[in-house]
């Protein structure tokens, strides 16, 4: 990588999405709360937990990958955001909980919106209009565990 000062935001930007600097990051992700447990009793990660957030963090990377090789930037971002949601909502239902807490099983519901969208866009090919649809279903899926819930 060029020095900062001399190279284009844009160029920047490139080099930051290069594969190799890709798939050096996630790995170093994955490893932070290893250093946080050397530093506090507060982070008790086992290996089942670097699992999860391993597998977790390739999905979303590799699902990130896919989008970008469409080359349509449009699409990239619909992925991305798509993407990020049903990291966070996963994440959340598992850690957590959205309701209540991460046994209340109504939490089940919200995964199964992130199961509508992957099935609809796997049924649309990942094509953009498919998975436009496909994401407007899941959309209705998420108000109807709203109405679901009163």
């Amino acid at each position: 990588m060029a020095d900062r000062s001399e190279t284009s935001l844009a160029e920047q930007a490139a080099d930051l999405v290069e594969p190799k600097t890709r798939t050096r990051e996630a790995p170093r992700l994955v490893l932070l709360p290893l250093v946080a447990m050397r530093f506090t009793s507060e982070v008790v990660w086992t290996g089942s937990d670097f699992v999860f957030a391993a597998v977790m963090l390739g999905s979303v990377g590799l699902g990130l990958e896919l989008a970008v090789r469409k080359r349509n930037r449009a699409y990239t971002m619909a992925a991305a955001v798509a993407l990020l949601v049903s990291f966070l909502s996963f994440w959340f239902t598992g850690a957590v909980g959205i309701i209540g807490n991460e046994g209340e099983t109504s939490n089940m519901l919200f995964l199964a919106v992130i199961a509508v969208a992957l099935a609809g866009s796997a049924v649309a090919l990942f094509r953009p209009k498919g998975m436009a649809a496909a994401m407007c279903v899941a959309a209705t899926a998420q108000r109807r565990c709203r109405w679901l819930l009163r």
